[in-house]
């Protein structure tokens, strides 16, 4: 499996890995943004992404919640 991430902005960090075994990788916003309970906001991670075929990304909440 080849992920291949692309830094649109200065600030923006490539996703990591926090823990061996993690099924998921940890993604980083580039922007300081309060977001309130029960709301959703769309936040910048300045990367652009490049997939095999028949792969696509998740973006979930935090798994420690």
């Amino acid at each position: 499996m080849t992920f291949k991430f692309k830094k649109l902005h200065e600030k923006a960090q490539l996703p990591t890995r926090s823990t061996p075994g993690s099924s998921g990788l940890d993604v980083r916003s580039v922007e300081e943004v309060n977001i309130p309970p029960k709301s959703s906001a769309m936040v910048s991670t300045g990367l652009a992404a490049e997939l095999e075929r028949g792969l696509e990304i998740q973006v979930r909440s935090r798994s420690g919640l």
